[in-house]
């Protein structure tokens, strides 16, 4: 029973990021309606995919939603804070889960919006950690400068990987998409587990304390 319940949590969190990633992805597709894109179904995969991927990154994480400031209030406790960069104790092992973290976001968006070069996955991959160390404020998570640089780094070691990948098979599969369209995709997800997902509100119902 308990597993259930657990599964229950997770997929309410799940639908949470993917119901906005859907009506963004219906709303972006009415755009192009017009338009001969290309390879629709393999478009439809593989944001399906990096929805999925940007759901669990925001789901280890622990992301913080508009439920944990009812919860917790606006206080900042600065001891949670390090702006600092490795100033502490160093955990290569957290560090490195840091660095893999984002490895499929800078794999991805060259994949899917295939004129993204080195410098526009710096900027995604220092935008959605920046997205997520900022809602950590608001619950008991660190927010830390060091997640940041290695968030970043993953996601840089991640497009490195695509465009090693990409030069052995000789494959540019190009598509129609609006350029900001990724930036529009992690904010509508973000947003939408922030202002949805209230996980102790369904525990308590799920678990009835």
């Amino acid at each position: 029973m308990s597993d259930i319940r657990n599964w229950g949590l997770i997929g309410y969190e799940m639908l949470s990021v993917l119901i906005p990633f859907f009506i963004t992805y219906v709303i972006l597709y009415a755009v192009f309606k017009k338009d001969k894109m290309r390879n629709k179904k393999r478009n439809l995969i593989w944001n399906f995919i990096f929805a999925v991927y940007i759901f669990g990154v925001l789901h280890f994480t622990g992301a913080g939603t508009l439920y944990n400031i009812k919860m917790y209030g606006l206080k900042i406790n600065p001891n949670e804070i390090n702006l600092i960069p490795f100033s502490g104790n160093i955990d290569i092992v957290e560090y490195v889960l840091n660095i893999i973290l984002f490895i499929p976001l800078g794999f991805l968006i060259p994949l899917i919006w295939t004129s993204w070069d080195k410098w526009k996955s710096l900027i995604i991959g220092s935008y959605f950690s920046i997205l997520i160390e900022l809602s950590q404020l608001f619950n008991t998570r660190c927010t830390d400068i060091d997640d940041f640089i290695l968030n970043t780094l993953g996601a840089i070691v991640g497009y490195c990987l695509y465009k090693m990948l990409n030069r052995v098979q000789k494959k540019d599969i190009k598509t129609s998409y609006l350029e900001i369209e990724p930036f529009i995709f992690i904010c509508a997800m973000f947003l939408g587990r922030f202002f949805i997902f209230n996980e102790f509100g369904l525990a308590k119902i799920l678990y009835k304390f």
